[in-house]
């Protein structure tokens, strides 16, 4: 499934985002659990902080949101839009 597909089917455009990313970025939890355009993954699974990457260009400004746009599901939405951590203005100053 491509990025754009995912994120029609599962409402990411235009519940969250206005326009698909041109890019994917990378989430990995311990274990070898990664995310990937609409896996479900437990709480157990993602209890642990992620390792997050992607193709950056240095020195641009970035926030990163994990939100969840239909907490606790999507047939029972009561906490739109959960938000689960941010990290604003951050600046990539070189990539590994």
């Amino acid at each position: 499934m491509s990025v754009e597909e995912a994120f029609k089917k599962y409402q990411v455009v235009p519940d969250v985002i206005s326009m698909v990313p041109t890019k994917l970025i990378n989430v990995d939890y311990s274990g070898g659990v990664k995310v990937n355009l609409g896996n479900e993954l437990t709480p157990t699974q993602v209890k642990d902080e992620p390792k997050v990457s992607w193709d950056a260009e240095a020195k641009s400004l970035y926030t990163l949101v994990m939100t969840d746009p239909d907490a606790p599901s999507r047939q029972n939405p009561k906490f739109r839009e959960w938000h689960h951590w941010y990290v604003i203005t951050f600046i990539l100053i070189f990539m590994i």
